[in-house]
Formats: C-alpha cells, structure tokens, sequence
C-alpha cells in the first residue's frame, strides 16, 4: 500500500512500534527526536538545513537541542558521569550532522521518488520547554491541514497520506475541529491506560497499523471439529 513510511514524532513511540513489529521502514530523522509541532513545519519548509548544525541545551542542559527548529537530539550526544549535562564535542557534533542530514535526504529522496508515502504522527504536545501546545495554544484540524499543506509545497509530485495518533488524554489530546480536514488526514486515538509509559499499549498500536496495513491482518485460530 505504502512505499516509504515515515515516523514525524512527537517522540520514538512511532518508530519504536513499528521496529517492534519487524516492520520496514525509513528511517527518518525524526525517528528518535522528541520534536514539538511547529518544528516539524520549520525542518520541512527549511528543507532540513539546519539539522545538526547550531546547538543549545534543554531538559535543564541534561540534552541538546536545535537551536533552529527547537527539536531535540535525545540520544545524539551522550550523558555526563553524573547525568546533570551532555557531552559536547567537535567529533559528536560532526557525527550529529553526518547522521541527521543522511536521513534527512533519505527522507527526501523517497519523497521525490515515484510511490505513494505514508507519515506518523503521535500527538500534538511535548514536553520540550517553549513548546507551544504545552503553553495552551489550541491545536486541531488547522494545524494538520499545514502540515499537508507544507508536505506538499516541498514535495509537489508526492503522493501521501497523514496519520495522527493522539491519546485520550482530555487535556493535552484535544484536536479541535476548526476547520474541514485534508482527505489525506487519518486521525486515531489511543487508550492511555495507567501502566503503559504514557505512549499507548503495544496492542493498541497494533490495531492502528494492522488497519493501514503496516500489520498483516490477524490470521483466525483454528476450530477443532
């Protein structure tokens, strides 16, 4: 059905879920980032320069963070003895860039081939400081028709769809309808159950791939006769 799939964040979750399945996919520089909304659209309207260039901190200096595009780099550089800061040095920051503008061509490259494309995205809200949705700004149907939007303002010939996995959670989760959604828009919602990191239970994530066919559909058990 899909001939790329790409995870846009919130966080791992999406990625991580479908590496759990043994699933294909691109591996995108969005992958294992904790990126905010607004920084999505800014990498894509950018075309990606920025990535792994210029750094400041977050998380009280524990990660690094774009200073373009607000996104941060979880696992790119490693964590101090004592946990309280980063490492920081001119050979991680060289690998930082290697590695964040080869998947950003990865990206591009299936984005500007023949095929038909499908991007993830988990919830709208992080918890990356500056954050706006943290701040209370309203998210909905507007904001994912931008997405479209800007996906397909870079990507003119690009056949795609959106998928947006938010959780139930009645504070944070609220996709308001603000405006008529992009065709191309799937939304889904997750069980948050107590117990389960916050990212949804594995089975539920399941479901939601099984349906785009990310998942082969489940095969019946047997009957005795």
């Amino acid at each position: 059905m899909y001939d790329a799939v790409f995870s846009l964040g919130s966080n791992c979750e999406p990625a991580h879920q479908l590496r759990r399945n043994g699933i294909w996919h691109n591996r995108g520089p969005f992958d294992w980032m904790v990126t905010p909304f607004s920084s999505i659209l800014k990498v894509i309207q950018d075309d990606g320069r920025a990535l792994g260039n210029s750094f400041t901190s977050a998380y009280n200096g524990t990660k690094a963070a774009s200073q373009e595009y607000g996104c941060v780099y979880f696992h790119e550089f490693p964590p101090t003895e004592d946990g309280r800061g980063f490492i920081f040095n001119a050979e991680i920051e060289r690998a930082c860039k290697s590695k964040m503008q080869h998947k950003w061509s990865t990206l591009k490259t299936a984005c500007e081939a023949p095929g038909k494309v499908l991007f993830i995205r988990f919830r709208s809200v992080t918890d990356v400081p500056g954050d706006e949705i943290a701040a209370g700004k309203k998210f909905g149907f507007r904001d994912l028709n931008a997405l479209c939007d800007v996906i397909a303002t870079r990507f003119p010939a690009l056949e795609f769809d959106l998928l947006y996995i938010h959780g139930d959670n009645p504070i944070f989760d609220i996709v308001q309808t603000d405006d008529t959604l992009d065709p191309r828009v799937t939304i889904r919602s997750l069980e948050l159950a107590g117990g389960d990191s916050g990212n949804g239970a594995d089975e539920a994530w399941d479901d939601i791939y099984r349906e785009f066919g990310l998942i082969p559909a489940a095969t019946p058990a047997s009957i005795a006769i």
